[in-house]
Order: C-alpha cells, then structure tokens, then sequence
C-alpha cells in the first residue's frame, strides 16, 4: 500500500478514457508480467531484476525503469524496493549499466548507461518519495538527475544516448517530455526547462509530413521497437499539461493511426516495424509496445473515444499473450503494454500533482 494505492482511476481534464476500465484486468496483467518476468535469480540476496526471455533472460537498464515505474504505480513497495536494489547493485558512475547478464555481469561498453533508463529510474524515485514518504527515494533521484545531467545531456540541451556518448542522442524517443517540468521543480535546476524545448523540437522536426512517425534513429527510415515509445510519453505530457507541443507532435500521428485502424481491422492492424515512415506499407509484428501507446497518444481528443476503447480491450489480450508462459514471452511488449494499461486507466499519474 502506500499513499496512492492502487487504483487511482485519476484522471485528467485533457483527455479522454476507456468507457469500460477492468481493475481485475490490470491485476491480473500485473501478475501475468510479475510470473514471467520478474525473477531473483542472478540477483544479490533480496534484490529482483526484470529479464528478457528473448535474449538470454538479461537485464537491460530499460528493463529495470520500467519495472520501477510498474511497481510504484501498483503501490507494491516490497517489489519496488528488490527492483531498486538490483540497480544500485550494477551502478556505475551514478547510474545504473546498461546491460547485465542472466548471471549479473556487466563488461566493456555494456557498463556505460543508457539516458531513457535512467530518466524512468529517476521518476519512478520521485513517485516513490510521494507514495512511500519518509524514505531515501528523493535523496536518490536528486542524485540521478545530477548524473544525467553532467553525463547524459549535451550543451545543446539535447539528450545523449547515454554517458558514453559525446553528441546529442540518435535516439530521437529518449525524449521525456512529460517529465522535465518535474525534474527542474524537484531538483531546482531550471535548465530541465531548457531540455523539454530542445527534445520537442527534435521530435516534431523529425517527422513524416504524411504519417506523422518518426524513425527509431535520426536519418532513419522506420518507426519501430524504439520510435513507438515515443507517442505513449508524448500521451502523458499532453494528459498532464495539455501541452501545444505535444498536440503539434500528437496530432498527425493519432489521425494516422486511427485512419489506418478504421480502414483495416481496427487497433490490432497497427503493427510494427512501420516501413516507410509514410506508412504506405503495413507494419509485421503485433506489440504492446505499438497498441498501447498509440492508445495513450490518441486520448488526447474525445473524438477518438472508439479508438481508445478498442485499443484498451485489444491490449490486455495482447500482454497476457506475452506473458503467457510459452516460447514467445515478449518482455518489451508485455512492460510497455502492461505501462500503457496504467496510463490509460488513469493510474499512471503525477504524483507531485495528481488530478483530484
């Protein structure tokens, strides 16, 4: 339990939700994804790590944000405090290596981080702080903010893709707009301001004039399993803030995506990878990781009420699939999907400043 107990079913005046939300469906999602994924092997006495069946069962930084970021919102202290240990156990330089093995190694460049990790680690930590007060979460995430600003963000206010890395990222969906406001307010570096402007200019500058996508790289040609998260963290930020640039950026790609869905066989048509950005060609692979953020991204407008609600449906069959147990265990499709049903039943909130 905490503070905010789940569910919250908070929900934001700027946009729109499932007509028909299941708590029971977001449970048993959440456990789903606890059974398959989630695992203390490889790990130090007390800690879990999420693995990636699909490479080894390694963990990625990715990885471990997005467990954090799943724990807190499901107020589950115990889960949230092992995932947290395990990163502190693979620091380095004030974040958390990249990539671990099964066994819980790390060598060579899989030491060096990862900026989109270590942006969810340091929001999971704030909103622990508030779920769970009194603890040494905030003191954390002050501590993360403060590396990945001196290792992870370039002069340009642009991000890196991690501390490695001597030029702005060419990961164009690094960007997390929806939570640099945050982050200035709780570490009191005003130049997070600074890097909200430069990432959205970024992000709009790099799309399709036609679809609205963006490639996973910058120059690139496909909108795939790094640009699709780009719509879900855009999603929230115009929940939270109704931001113009998140409806710039949001706009013709929700109108894309829901053309193309009404066309076809509604939101399970939307697969990825998507090439050519245009998107005159069908995407090969059905994802959490494309289903749900689409969904996010599209809840911007009553308008697209049909869209979201089908999109809320299809997606809990699609998480529970990945976490099924079988051969195609699909961590990232599972965790961003399992992330996405939280967002869009009004649970993955601010909770610095919650809706009422």
């Amino acid at each position: 339990m905490g503070s905010f107990p789940f569910p919250q079913d908070r929900k934001s005046a700027n946009c729109t939700y499932p007509t028909d939300i299941s708590h029971l469906k977001i449970q048993t999602a959440y456990q789903s994804w606890m059974a398959a994924m989630v695992t203390s092997s490889g790990a130090p006495a007390g800690a879990l790590r999420v693995q990636d069946p699909m490479t080894a069962n390694q963990t990625s930084s990715e990885a471990m944000g997005y467990g954090m970021l799943i724990a807190v919102y499901m107020s589950d202290k115990k889960t949230f405090d092992s995932f947290w240990a395990y990163v502190q156990a693979h620091m380095a330089n004030g974040l958390m290596s990249w990539q671990v093995s099964s066994g819980g190694t790390s060598s060579g460049t899989q030491v060096s981080s990862a900026t989109d990790a270590d942006q969810d680690m340091a929001w999971a930590l704030i909103m622990a702080d508030k779920q769970w007060p009194g603890g040494s979460y905030l003191g954390a995430a002050k501590s993360i903010l403060t590396s990945i600003k001196s290792q992870e963000v370039a002069s340009s206010n642009e991000l890196k893709d991690g501390n490695f890395a001597n030029a702005p990222s060419t990961y164009i969906d690094y960007a997390a707009p929806d939570y640099y406001k945050v982050f200035a307010s709780v570490s009191g570096d005003s130049s997070w301001n600074a890097v909200y402007t430069a990432e959205y200019t970024k992000l709009i500058g790099a799309q399709n004039q036609t679809s609205g996508l963006i490639p996973d790289q910058v120059g690139g040609s496909t909108f795939g399993f790094d640009a699709c998260r780009a719509p879900w963290r855009v999603g929230m930020d115009y929940c939270w803030s109704g931001s113009g640039s998140a409806k710039t950026f949001l706009t013709p790609m929700v109108n894309f995506f829901v053309q193309y869905a009404n066309q076809t066989l509604g939101p399970k048509s939307i697969k990825i990878p998507i090439t050519p950005l245009s998107g005159s060609a069908a995407g090969q692979y059905v994802s959490g990781a494309i289903t749900g953020p689409a969904a996010v991204a599209a809840m911007m407008s009553a308008s697209n009420q049909s869209f979201v609600d089908s999109s809320w449906t299809y997606l809990y069959s699609v998480v529970i699939n990945a976490t099924s147990g079988q051969a195609n265990d699909n961590y990232f499709s599972s965790s961003v999907g399992l992330i996405s049903m939280l967002a869009l039943s009004g649970n993955f909130i601010d909770y610095t400043n919650p809706p009422q």
